[in-house]
């Protein structure tokens, strides 16, 4: 925040300060105003309009004639949450959605923390949960957005499958799907921790009872809003079509996508990530590299074409195997001291950009 209050003078006296509609006025600290911007108007905007009504929501229409259904277009876990913050605290929406991103951040750094020793010790521990803070653009689990909530919960169904405590797997994994549309694709890491731990074999299949239940509570996150979705409009998918309507999200073919932003600093992050883990793979569990490639590629496939997402960055903050990938390469005493470099350098350049309102490169 000190950085971000500093870099926000002297950057306006070298360069124009960028404007963005995508903002509303909080605070008149810079130090707390940086941290809402873009989708965290729309998730106060939600936190103030859902209710238990669910009565026929009426379709708004967009500039090019086609409609959509703006309470429909985030899922709605996170806005959800400030609406409860904010009745039984009587904070204001914009703070209530400022308190659960940075308590979700936490708390996702302590589950961090508990995942990875299982299988090493306190000192690997610290220097992950490190890492995990300094990955490029991770700043954002401090935002008004969802990020930090979905970490944390995503987290927490890992650690929980690690313990065999398949129906709390399920559970948050269910809170995962109902936190970013993607998240029901939890159940495949949740499974295949399970395929690692069980293995193979007739008299293994009462095993995979749990598990298999585990995944199924994941997908019933959808589902669950997408039964929400039918009862509002009659269309159980009314919350695709009004991404699509509204920002042209679709999913597409993610090597078109690359093909089309190869030197983008958008895409040259995310590869790099995926280069980390390809070289590290050998020491991860299977369920972390399903994670890692399941919230990367489904990022890089969905766009508007021919250029392509434009909040990839923010998206795949919350990989987090790419922090333990890191942790190990730290162990090759060459390396250490320019990964630790690397990541300070870019994620405070990021956020440098991010404060000043510069957000097209990072969302």
């Amino acid at each position: 925040m000190a950085v971000g209050t500093v870099s926000i003078g002297l950057f306006d006296k070298h360069v124009s300060p960028a404007t963005t509609s995508y903002t509303d006025k909080i605070s008149s600290h810079e130090a707390v105003q940086m941290w809402y911007v873009w989708d965290a108007v729309h998730y106060g905007n939600l936190a103030r309009d859902y209710s238990t009504s669910l009565k026929p929501l009426l379709a708004e229409s967009h500039r090019d004639g086609k409609t959509g259904y703006y309470l429909l277009r985030w899922l709605p876990l996170y806005p959800i949450l400030v609406k409860i913050l904010t009745i039984t605290t009587s904070l204001n929406i914009p703070y209530s959605q400022l308190l659960i991103s940075n308590a979700a951040c936490l708390l996702a750094l302590y589950l961090f923390y508990r995942l990875i020793r299982i299988d090493e010790n306190d000192e690997f521990g610290r220097t992950v949960v490190a890492i995990l803070i300094l990955l490029p653009t991770s700043f954002i689990f401090s935002a008004a957005l969802s990020e930090s909530l979905f970490l944390a919960l995503a987290i927490g169904s890992l650690y929980c499958a690690r313990k065999q405590r398949w129906i709390g797997a399920g559970i948050l994994a269910g809170l995962v799907a109902l936190t970013r549309s993607e998240g029901f694709l939890m159940a495949l890491p949740v499974l295949i921790e399970a395929f690692q731990q069980y293995g193979i074999g007739r008299e293994k299949i009462r095993n995979y009872i749990k598990p298999i239940i585990a995944a199924s509570l994941a997908v019933s996150g959808l589902l669950l809003f997408m039964l929400y979705c039918w009862m509002r409009t009659k269309n159980a998918l009314a919350y695709v079509d009004s991404q699509f309507v509204e920002a042209g999200v679709k999913l597409g073919d993610p090597l078109v996508y690359v093909f089309h932003t190869l030197w983008s600093l958008k895409t040259m992050i995310p590869l790099g990530e995926l280069i980390i883990i390809i070289l590290t793979w050998k020491k991860l569990r299977w369920s972390y590299l399903a994670y890692a490639g399941i919230f990367l590629l489904i990022p890089l496939s969905i766009g508007n074409p021919p250029a392509g997402v434009g909040s990839l960055l923010r998206y795949i903050a919350v990989i987090f195997p790419v922090a333990i990938a890191l942790g190990y390469l730290t162990r090759i005493k060459s390396l250490n001291g320019i990964i630790w470099t690397s990541l300070g350098i870019i994620n405070g350049s990021l956020f440098i950009l991010w404060v000043n309102w510069w957000t097209k490169y990072i969302l």
